[in-house]
């Protein structure tokens, strides 16, 4: 039968000796840490905030610095296109004048009261041979006929271009259709004749062939 082991005297000794220096250390007097820690940590808290705030303020002067910056090149962009831009809207604007006048005529050559042939030949019949027309202006709702009248004093171009008005509104194939009247007569004195506007409106009952 094995016998059960022995303790060792010595190593009994050494553990009940003790220390081989005092402890002087009065733990009652010592100053509390906990007080230390706490106010470390709090400061370094608020350090690291403050740091925060400030990497986030000097951000947003760096993206303000960055807008203004962009937004001074924006405006000298404006201001170096302006030119163009004003130009640019004033051919557009005459652009719609010209494809209104485009559209008018259109519309009254699809399908007009009086198809322009016939409009020509018979302006042709009655077209006195001391007046020249020089332009016919032809829309929608009239047509402008402008004349000449050379070699005549006002009183005699007066009375041919009341005359010729008159040949006008009594035309039969004329007087159904339009409403003949005088819109200008003046004399050009750089060519030495007068010039007559006539104005024929559609009528309202005018028939569309």
């Amino acid at each position: 039968m094995l016998s059960l082991p022995k303790k060792n005297p010595d190593k009994a000794a050494a553990a009940s000796t003790p220390a081989w220096h005092p402890n002087f250390r009065n733990f009652a007097q010592l100053p509390d840490t906990k007080h230390v820690r706490t106010s470390f940590f709090v400061n370094g808290v608020a350090v690291v905030v403050a740091g925060i705030f400030l990497l986030l303020f000097v951000y947003q002067e760096y993206r303000l610095a960055e807008s203004r910056q962009q937004l001074k090149n924006w405006e000298q962009q404006i201001e170096r296109d302006r030119p163009n831009s004003a130009k640019a809207v004033a051919l557009f604007k005459k652009f719609q004048d010209e494809e209104k006048k485009i559209k008018e005529l259109a519309n009254f050559l699809g399908n007009p009261p009086i198809r322009t042939s016939d409009l020509l030949l018979r302006l042709g019949a009655t077209l006195p041979s001391d007046v020249t027309i020089d332009l016919i202006d032809c829309s929608e709702k009239e047509i402008i006929i402008r004349a000449s009248l050379k070699g005549m004093g006002d009183v005699q171009a007066t009375a041919a271009a009341s005359s010729y008005q008159s040949r006008l509104k009594s035309d039969p194939v004329f007087s159904p259709l339009f409403t003949v009247d005088t819109t200008n007569l003046a004399r050009d004195t750089d060519n030495q004749r007068m010039i007559l506007d006539l104005s024929l409106k559609y009528k309202p009952e005018a028939k569309k062939p």
